[in-house]
């Protein structure tokens, strides 16, 4: 489990998040995940910005990261000869404000260096 403060030095909103993992172990090299992550935007952003384009134009930049996402993550690991380590999952928002649609398979590669 683990929890941090996004301190943004932009015109986007501070975040609180906190992540918590459990697992499972099936056999000696396989491991099954479920993962929990929250974002929590603080609401303290500036909002879009106008900015000074090259051409002398304005261009417009959205900055305004006011969002809150919460997740859901099902996994499985498997630890290969050698060590190298290999994930594949599904990951599924199960709530959210001002988020697209974000759910869908992943996949990992995990290496000791």
């Amino acid at each position: 489990m683990g929890g941090a403060v996004r301190l943004r030095g932009s015109a986007a909103s501070d975040e609180l998040r906190v992540d918590a993992s459990t697992g499972l172990s099936l056999t000696p090299s396989w491991l099954l995940l479920g993962e929990l992550n929250v974002i929590q935007g603080l609401g303290n952003g500036r909002g879009n910005v106008d900015v000074a384009g090259s051409g002398g134009g304005v261009g417009f930049v959205a900055t305004g990261t006011n969002y809150d996402l919460t997740k859901l993550q099902l996994s499985t690991l498997y630890t290969a000869p050698g060590g190298s380590q290999w994930q594949v999952g599904y990951q599924q928002p199960v709530m959210g404000r001002n988020t697209g649609a974000a759910g869908g398979p992943f996949v990992a590669a995990w290496w000791r260096f």
